[in-house]
């Protein structure tokens, strides 16, 4: 995977040194683009490797909720899978660049104008929730525990990357403190999923890339683990190829 060596290499903007595609082809062409947009590297590493691992897990075939969206990369790239159902990026506020990123990426693939909503707003104020998938990547402190209750409250399925655990967020699950511990915080989260009859799963992508990388995953025991599926490769990439022979080693500078 063509990617900086260490966590500290992530931070800042995309670069043409970081091109993992062959040239020619539409993921080059789509890179170019996204490079040109000056999107952090960081979430554009982190997001296609959730996508890579979860999508077995992402229901294609009803609603797609992403909380706590920020640009909302992870809707829009789960957008592209040919079937068409709703999208609903939702947040507090709206990232300056997200409505050039939806215009670069409804460029490569037309059909993801039509399929995602925009909601500005409060997580729990929004009542048009259904069941479908709840997604979230880095939902910082409360607010992963916040998505996981919302979508237990409709009895969806959902896949967050949780961020920032507070000491108080700790103390919620009897935990004293937070660092070296944030991996039991996350197994009591998904016991007390499992509690509500759910099946679970935690797994996780490489840590160059972010050391909050752990995936939790959970859709109820009475459906299918991979319904539908999940989520099938679209005329965007939804997963980062092998190093190119040719390209150039990352420092981390």
């Amino acid at each position: 995977m063509s990617r900086p060596a260490n966590p500290e290499a992530m931070h800042g903007w995309l670069g043409h040194r970081h091109q993992p595609y062959e040239p020619g082809s539409p993921a080059h062409a789509f890179f170019r683009d996204i490079v040109a947009l000056r999107f952090p590297k960081k979430e554009f590493f982190e997001t296609l490797a959730v996508l890579d691992l979860a999508r077995r897990w992402i229901n294609p075939l009803g609603p797609v909720f992403e909380l706590c969206a920020g640009h909302g990369f992870l809707g829009m790239l789960i957008a592209c899978d040919p079937r068409p159902r709703p999208i609903v990026l939702l947040d507090r506020t709206i990232p300056p660049n997200r409505h050039r990123l939806r215009a670069l990426m409804a460029a490569h693939a037309p059909n993801l104008r039509h399929r995602l909503e925009e909601v500005r707003g409060d997580v729990q104020d929004w009542d048009r929730y259904g069941r479908g998938t709840f997604i979230g990547v880095h939902a910082c402190g409360a607010a992963t525990d916040v998505l996981i209750r919302t979508a237990l409250a409709v009895r969806a399925r959902f896949v967050v990357v949780p961020c920032c655990i507070r000491r108080s967020d700790a103390l919620r699950y009897g935990v004293e403190r937070v660092k070296g511990f944030e991996t039991e915080i996350d197994g009591r989260r998904l016991a007390g999923v499992r509690r509500e009859g759910y099946r679970v799963r935690m797994i996780s992508f490489d840590p160059c890339i972010t050391p909050w990388n752990r995936v939790l995953i959970a859709w109820p025991e009475e459906e299918p683990e991979s319904p539908g599926g999940g989520i099938e490769p679209g005329p965007l990439p939804f997963r980062l190829p092998p190093r190119r022979a040719d390209a150039p080693r990352h420092s981390s500078h």
